[in-house]
This record gives structure tokens, C-alpha cells and sequence, in this order.
């Protein structure tokens, strides 16, 4: 999965998850993003190429906003080595200037 990446994820400096805004329930727990996409850590498999649309509380206020919503698509899910559990890849669709200033914010250890 790293092989494909354009840029280098980095791990959130804070706790984030995702709740997927068609069932509002939460799809896992973000442990790294960057511009182009995410990687979250789910209960659940996720099937690839499906196309979610993402709702994430900030922890603060970054960018001039407390919430950010996104839509992703999912590229692969294998199972964690804590059995039960998921690591599911997903690549952000037409992010927003205000998305990518949020992301690269979240990224930062000094907000």
C-alpha cells in the first residue's frame, strides 16, 4: 500500500474519527493522513471503491472551523494484528483549499 503513495503519511497529533455521514455512525479511528488520503482503524472491513462521505470533530478550532467533512474513497482494508480489528486505506476525492489547510494544521505538533 506505501508504494503507491505520492507524500509520506503522518500520524494526527490528537484522537480523530471518522463518522460516515450516510449511516452516522463511526467507520474507526484516523492513525494517519495526509492531503491525499487516510488510513482509519476500523471494527469493520470496509469493501474497496466505495465512495463515503467523512465528517470529523476537530479537536480545536483549525482553519477557522471546529468540524471538517470530506469525501474518500476506499483502496484497500486488510486485517490488523489485533485480531478483530481493521486497517482500511482511503484516498481523499477533490479536496477543498480549506481541507487541505485543516489536514496540514492536524499534521503540525504546534497549533
Amino acid at each position: 500500500m506505501d508504494e503507491k503513495r505520492k507524500s509520506e503519511r503522518q500520524n494526527p497529533f490528537y484522537f480523530l474519527r471518522a463518522f460516515d455521514m450516510a449511516d452516522h455512525q463511526i467507520n474507526g479511528r484516523i492513525v494517519n493522513l495526509n492531503c491525499d488520503g487516510m488510513t482509519l482503524f476500523c471494527e469493520n472491513p470496509i469493501t474497496a471503491n466505495r465512495l463515503f462521505k467523512f465528517k470529523m470533530a476537530l479537536p480545536e478550532t483549525i482553519a477557522d472551523r471546529k468540524q471538517m467533512t470530506l469525501m474518500a474513497k476506499s483502496v484497500w482494508c486488510i486485517e490488523d494484528k489485533d485480531p478483530g480489528y481493521y486497517r482500511c486505506g482511503f484516498h481523499f476525492e477533490e479536496l477543498s483549499k480549506k481541507n487541505i489547510e485543516t489536514i496540514t494544521k492536524l499534521c503540525q505538533s504546534d497549533l
